[in-house]
């Protein structure tokens, strides 16, 4: 169709596909062909005449026409035709995406589901998409903290393409603001090539997105797709970790997560919750009620090894304000601060905080409208 109406219209002419990622040419003048294929949306837009395909309140895709044309000319019924073709076909593209996707998100929570699956249903629901109950599979958990920007990076798929690009064989959906993932490695990657893919992908996505702040745990490889909801777990722990490196690294793999995991383990119990509000909550509860930030204090006492003058200096205090800190600490949590038990419970309280606070975080993202 598109070299018809190029032929027609006596104009280069393509079509920049928002679905599939693709431009489609029907040019035979390879400059133009390599202009619209390399540039980017703004460029192009520059440069030639765009006619947005939308349909559902989305642009699903660019017709792009060569030499731009500002007045109205008897090209517009073609082009009007053309749209229209192209928009029938966005149309019948869109139903079968979203038919094939809602059965794969159907899937993909059931495997996520606590409820019992049975495997027989479940490895004919893979077969259909060409996979099977015996796959080595990982999860993965993406977490965006800030909201997505209205450009090209937020046109729906456009995450999922990150993913995609490394991990053709995929499963996902998406929960509390979550991009949820099951990864199929293929058959023959090694260790050593899957972490080289993560690597690449949380580049990507930094690259890609990373006014949205993008931070990936990554669960255990698991020999089924039966036991993803364990990997998925360990995914959105490893998530929860990511204050405790001071959001350094965007990529948190479970498995090299070393001692943090066992930190992962103890947010989830009673006495974790316990041991942090014993060492905490008087503190938190004294700054929100005098707008101070004791708490903070207390997290770089920790830091810097309870030495006042790191301390102070780290703040940009005078000593004498950490010394009535402390004092005033010191009161609040009735305890020796000098005592190293103390210090270690501080400690781990600390951290603890920074779990339970990231939790937060995620659920009061996950419930904003």
């Amino acid at each position: 169709m598109l070299k018809d109406l190029s032929q027609r219209l006596r104009r280069n002419i393509a079509y920049r596909d928002m679905i599939s990622t693709r431009t489609h040419t029907g040019s035979a003048d390879g400059s133009f062909n390599e202009c619209v294929r390399s540039f980017p949306l703004e460029e192009l837009r520059r440069l030639f005449a765009l006619y947005p395909v939308e349909e559902d309140k989305q642009i699903w895709g660019y017709l792009v026409l060569e030499p731009k044309v500002d007045e109205r000319t008897a090209d517009d019924s073609l082009i009007g035709a053309a749209l229209l073709g192209i928009r029938l076909a966005v149309r019948r593209e869109i139903a079968r995406q979203k038919k094939e996707q809602a059965f794969r998100e159907d899937l993909m929570s059931d495997l996520l589901s606590e409820k019992t699956i049975d495997r027989m249903e479940a490895d004919d629901r893979l077969k259909l998409l060409g996979l099977s109950g015996d796959l080595p599979c990982l999860a993965l958990a993406i977490e965006f903290l800030s909201p997505s920007p209205e450009d090209e990076t937020s046109r729906p798929g456009c995450k999922e393409d990150i993913v995609r690009t490394f991990f053709p064989t995929f499963l996902h959906t998406h929960r509390s603001g979550q991009l949820l993932c099951a990864l199929f490695p293929s058959r023959g990657m090694g260790l050593g090539a899957l972490r080289g893919n993560l690597d690449s992908m949380a580049s990507l996505f930094l690259q890609r997105v990373s006014e949205e702040r993008p931070f990936i745990g990554v669960g255990s490889l698991v020999q089924s797709p039966m036991d993803l909801r364990l990997s998925m777990e360990e995914a959105q722990r490893a998530l929860l970790l990511r204050r405790l490196n001071g959001n350094r690294d965007n990529l948190l793999v479970w498995s090299e997560l070393g001692e943090l995991r066992v930190l992962g383990l103890v947010a989830e119990t009673e006495e974790g919750r316990a041991l942090h509000d014993a060492c905490l909550r008087r503190v938190a509860d004294y700054d929100e009620g005098h707008n101070m930030d004791l708490l903070q204090t207390l997290a770089c006492l920790d830091e810097q090894n309870w030495n006042l003058r790191a301390t102070a200096k780290r703040l940009s205090f005078h000593i004498n304000t950490v010394k009535y800190r402390c004092s005033k600490l010191k009161e609040l949590l009735g305890m020796d601060l000098k005592s190293s038990a103390v210090r270690f419970n501080i400690a781990l309280a600390l951290r603890l905080h920074a779990i339970y606070e990231g939790r937060n975080e995620t659920e009061r993202r996950s419930d904003s409208p």
